[in-house]
């Protein structure tokens, strides 16, 4: 809006109209270049504007849209006072007004650019948030599968246990209102149950992990040594990593019946969890679990799986099959 009463600075600025003035930084500019200036400031704001999101937020401020429409004002005004320029007063009420002008699209765009910021910090949040909740989702499946699978009944295996039922729990308790950082601190407590439970089966399969009957003391004492991969193998397979567990014994030297009876056992209980973690679509890792129990069987036709080592499903799968 035009002001009735100029104070003295601006009495003395009209006297000096045509003369080029300076800005805060000591950089002289003329009225053309304060409008130029403005219009830099107004293309700013319109650059944040094409963000729906920001525009909306703008739209639903009564005070920041005010303050834009009275910047759009002077700068109008600025533009005629300029154009008619028939007076150094015109002149220089065309450079304040434009000054007045980009005062005002410089605090709109500073606005603006907060609740941008403020919008990206919301929209990155939710990206965490979806990430998490997906990569919660993933290990959730992996614990389930995990937790439904017999285990030894020793006192550190049953705590790991307990302590991965709870942590799963937990996880599920968890909805969409709950902070970032509590679903970052339940999914690394989940993580690390689940790795304590792993690593606590790693520690060595139960005695009579390799077949329901046992095997007797003499037969053990006469029995040579396994391969080194054949001992990698069965930690693999009791710390969850079934592709090792497979590759591992792909290419083992083994060299007597009982090793050969263990790998080909292990290697089908490998390929047949990685046929499960396949969602059962990959009928390829069926089969080869299943040419695995045959060649189990080809050993030693009377041997079955321990039913505390293995899968429910697997035992199934393993007596199936002739």
């Amino acid at each position: 809006m035009r002001t009735t009463a100029l104070p003295i600075v601006f009495a003395l600025a009209l006297a000096m109209a045509t003369a080029r003035s300076v800005d805060a930084q000591g950089a002289p500019y003329s009225a053309g270049e304060a409008i130029g200036r403005a219009e830099a400031a107004a293309r700013e704001v319109e650059v944040l504007r094409a963000d729906a999101d920001v525009d909306a937020a703008l739209r639903a401020n009564p005070q920041l849209t005010r303050k834009l429409h009275q910047a759009d004002a002077r700068l109008a005004l600025a533009r005629d006072a300029l154009n008619e320029g028939r007076s150094p007063y015109r002149v220089g009420e065309a450079r304040e007004f434009a000054i007045a002008a980009e005062s005002a699209y410089r605090e709109v765009a500073k606005e603006l650019m907060g609740l941008a910021r403020r919008h990206q910090r919301q929209a990155d949040d939710e990206a965490a948030r979806a990430a998490l909740r997906a990569e919660l989702r993933a290990i959730a499946r992996d614990v389930s599968e995990l937790l439904e699978r017999p285990h030894p009944s020793s006192a550190a295996v049953l705590q790991r246990r307990a302590e991965l039922v709870r942590a799963a729990r937990a996880a599920r308790e968890q909805d969409a209102s709950v902070p970032l950082e509590r679903l970052r601190e339940v999914r690394d407590r989940l993580v690390v149950a689940e790795q304590a439970l792993r690593d606590e089966l790693a520690l060595g399969p139960p005695p009579a992990v390799m077949g329901g009957g046992g095997v007797a003391p003499v037969a053990v004492a006469k029995a040579p040594a396994p391969p080194a991969a054949l001992k990698e193998a069965v930690q693999a397979f009791f710390a969850g990593d079934y592709a090792a567990t497979a590759a591992l014994l792909d290419n083992a030297p083994i060299t007597d019946s009982q090793s050969a009876k263990v790998a080909h056992l292990l290697r089908g209980a490998a390929l047949f969890s990685l046929w499960v973690d396949s969602g059962e679509q990959d009928s390829s890792l069926l089969e080869r679990a299943r040419a695995e129990v045959r060649a189990c069987r080809a050993v030693d036709p009377t041997f079955d799986p321990d039913r505390v080592a293995f899968s429910p499903r697997f035992v199934e799968l393993f007596a199936s099959v002739r």
